[in-house]
Formats: structure tokens, C-alpha cells, sequence
């Protein structure tokens, strides 16, 4: 892992401790894959949900690899259901590669939490934020940012924290 890389996680790290406890996300899962058909269903039912936005790393992936094959299947599960948007501070080609296949917008270097990468995944959804779903590890990028546009929220646990104690 690169020595910037490193520092981002550390200080990801530190605000995650330091807003846990400000920011109340909706939901908490451990995995993006405990958001099964079931509880999918059960989201969208108690908040009316149309679509969902996904954060990339952290989230969907770990360390700059290759999203999971298993979180690709996941993703296209949600499609049945919702419509789908990927949204990134970072910029990958293999996700934009990936997200065309899926053919699900992927929105790179979108600042998160600042608003404009949220605004344009509802645009493209054409999805009013009050039914959308932020699904993301980071409590300022994706709890914050999808909280101040009125979205509902669901934190992951990175399971970067698990491997760094280890």
C-alpha cells in the first residue's frame, strides 16, 4: 500500500471514531452483502426507496483491488429492485469499465460529502433524494454527504479496520 494511501486510511480511521457518535446513520451492517433480497425488500418498504447509492472503496472493495465478484453479483441483485448509482472520490478504470458492463453510472471524484456527486447520481436516477439509499463505510463522506441531501443512510464496516488490528 502506498504511504499516502496509508495516511487516508489512518485519518479515515480517526473521523469514523471521531463522528460515530454525532452522525446516526440509518442502518449499520458489518457487509454490503447482509443487505440481501429480504432486507432489501424490507428497506425499501420502510423507507420507500427507489435507489441506492453506492460508495466503491471500503465499501464494494478493499485496497484498490478488483470489486468482489460476489459484490458484483450483489449489485446486480439490487438492479432488480432499485435503480443503481456508484459513487467515488476516487477513480479507477476497471470500476468504469465494470459499471459500464453493469450498465450502472459510476460517478468518479465526486467530493464527497460536498453535494454535487450526489445530485448528479439522483438526476441520473431521476430519483427524488428522499428515497434514495447511501451505502458507504466513510461517516463523513457517505453519512454526511447523503444525510445533508436528505437521503436515508447505511453505514458498512470497513473491514480495512479489522485487517489493520490484526
Amino acid at each position: 500500500m502506498k504511504p499516502e494511501e496509508k495516511l487516508y486510511n489512518y485519518v479515515s480511521k480517526v473521523t469514523n471514531k471521531l463522528l460515530e457518535n454525532v452522525l446516526k446513520p440509518d442502518e449499520k451492517y458489518d457487509d454490503v452483502k447482509q443487505i440481501d433480497f429480504e432486507e432489501l425488500k424490507r428497506l425499501i418498504d420502510k423507507y420507500d426507496l427507489q435507489g441506492i447509492i453506492l460508495d466503491i472503496d471500503g465499501t464494494l472493495r478493499q485496497n484498490m483491488e478488483k470489486i468482489d465478484y460476489r459484490n458484483i453479483r450483489w449489485i446486480l441483485k439490487l438492479k432488480e429492485l432499485l435503480k443503481v448509482c456508484m459513487v467515488s472520490n476516487g477513480k479507477d478504470e476497471r470500476v468504469e469499465n465494470l459499471a459500464q458492463r453493469m450498465n450502472i453510472k459510476y460517478i468518479p471524484l465526486a467530493f464527497k460529502p460536498l453535494k454535487r456527486g450526489f445530485i448528479e447520481a439522483t438526476k441520473d436516477m431521476g430519483v427524488d433524494p428522499s428515497k434514495v439509499l447511501v451505502v458507504g463505510n466513510e461517516y463523513l463522506a457517505d453519512i454526511f454527504g447523503g444525510k445533508r441531501m436528505g437521503m436515508k443512510t447505511a453505514i458498512i464496516k470497513d473491514s480495512q479496520e479489522d485487517e489493520e488490528e490484526r
